[in-house]
């Protein structure tokens, strides 16, 4: 009886399962944070640092084991946030043979007349501006005294 098996085609990306679903590196990973987190909780650190730090390298450790974000593990998000930050921004410049028109000079034809003499000056006399005078307002006139007006009764 010829039967066909099925050929493994990714034996490099095999991954042994320690645990249930957890590899052995998740499994280094979460005993890692935890590790780390036992250390800074035996040093006579006060309290109030202490604990913060213990629940951020426990966390840590699960996190980078268990936590893809955009199906990629976090330590590949750590390891591409350090390149960029401490690798250099590289341009590189190529230099093209042929220069872009607009840096060149126009060839424009000039004209063969002669060139037109300007007109003469002119000279415009100029005045002399005074200031104006102020003079004082007239006093109003005097108001009359009110008179009230009757109405005759009908």
């Amino acid at each position: 009886m010829d039967q066909q098996h099925p050929i493994p085609q990714e034996i490099s990306a095999y991954q042994f399962r320690l645990v249930g679903d957890m590899t052995l590196k998740q499994f280094l990973q979460v005993a890692a944070g935890i590790v780390i987190a036992l250390i800074i909780y035996s040093t006579p650190i006060i309290g109030i640092i202490k604990w913060p730090l213990v629940i951020i390298f426990g966390l840590t450790g699960v996190a980078l084991a268990f936590l893809p974000l955009e199906e990629r593990p976090l330590e590949r998000w750590i390891v591409a946030f350090f390149r960029s930050v401490y690798s250099p921004t590289l341009y590189f410049w190529k230099k093209t043979e042929a220069s872009p028109v607009y840096f060149q000079e126009a060839t424009v034809a000039m004209p063969t007349a002669l060139p037109i003499s300007p007109a003469p000056i002119e000279v415009v006399p100029t005045f002399t501006v005074t200031t104006p005078t102020i003079i004082p307002t007239p006093p109003a006139p005097p108001v009359a005294a009110k008179k009230e007006l009757e109405i005759p009764e009908e």
